[in-house]
């Protein structure tokens, strides 16, 4: 029999119903909550899942599918940094060896014996509503509305406790550094961000940036740096080339603690964004919120 392709393991993934008795290879009971939602980039191939194992607590983070589960190492994720949220391997075939990040492995769900033949017949047309959609559009207009407000309560009631966490630990200021980070990376670069913010703290930031006309700039230059985006090379228009002098002299001078600690540039996603959107411009106006009094 002919193997299925990864477009049909998502596909099988996203849309088919599994037994409620799912089993990883290494025979722990897996219960899926939600399979997450189609990341659409590079990196893993959903995002945000939650799973539980056995009767441990719940998990949440990415899905990575592919055809065998030897393709992990074949395709050299486990030194990838965008791969680390990594939860649920899903596979066709169970080859091994098991995929592992920091010499952790990870589940593994192999699909071969769960699916009939039938089903592998690679998805054609328009994809199958998701598994709400006809419940949502039978709720009255003002049902829908009560739902959305619970909801949208719930959210903000969670994002409150999590601030609250943070704030019992930490100075506000380097809560809201580290917020602000969060929210300038989007979902694509949102980690990557609280690793900056986490590797460069906010008190360092602005005791380096210091004061002057200038201090936005040595902040740039600090982030930039420490964030393994500071170009090597100058880029080739005048303007563009005196400001990465600036900001290389900057980051020479007062980025030293910063060297060892740079975060490596493929943690950076730069696809799927506006060129306006890019990593480096969004630093920039990291930079200047950071010394901004808000």
């Amino acid at each position: 029999m002919d193997l299925p392709d990864e477009r049909t393991l998502a596909h099988l993934w996203r849309f088919r119903t599994w037994p409620a008795d799912l089993r990883t290879t290494s025979g722990a009971r897996l219960e899926i909550i939600h399979r997450g939602r189609p990341a659409g980039g590079p990196g893993p191939d959903f995002c945000d899942a939650l799973l539980r194992l056995d009767e441990g607590p719940l998990r949440s983070g990415d899905v990575e599918l592919h055809v065998r589960e030897s393709d992990w190492h074949a395709h050299r994720h486990a030194g990838d940094p965008r791969y680390a949220r990594v939860i649920l391997h899903v596979v066709w075939l169970a080859d091994g060896p098991p995929a592992a990040i920091g010499g952790q492995p990870i589940p593994t769900l192999a699909l071969a014996g769960l699916v009939p033949g039938a089903a592998l017949s690679p998805p054609t047309g328009q994809p199958p509503v998701e598994p709400c959609h006809r419940w949502l559009c039978a709720l009255p207009d003002e049902a829908l509305g009560r739902l959305l407000d619970r909801l949208g309560e719930a959210r903000l009631t969670e994002r409150a406790a999590l601030y609250e966490g943070a704030l019992a630990a930490q100075d506000p200021s380097q809560v809201l550094y580290t917020a602000l980070g969060e929210a300038l990376g989007y979902s694509q670069n949102r980690r990557p961000f609280r690793d900056l913010t986490e590797r460069l703290p906010w008190a360092d930031l602005v005791a380096r940036a210091g004061q002057g006309a200038d201090r936005r700039q040595r902040a740039e230059a600090l982030l930039l740096g420490a964030a393994g985006l500071l170009p090597e090379h100058p880029p080739a228009d005048p303007t563009g080339a005196a400001h990465w002098r600036a900001l290389r002299t900057h980051w020479l001078a007062l980025g030293r603690p910063w060297h060892p600690l740079r975060l490596a540039r493929s943690a950076w996603q730069w696809s799927g964004g506006r060129p306006a959107n890019a990593p480096p411009r969004r630093l920039a106006a990291l930079a200047h919120l950071s010394l901004t009094d808000l």
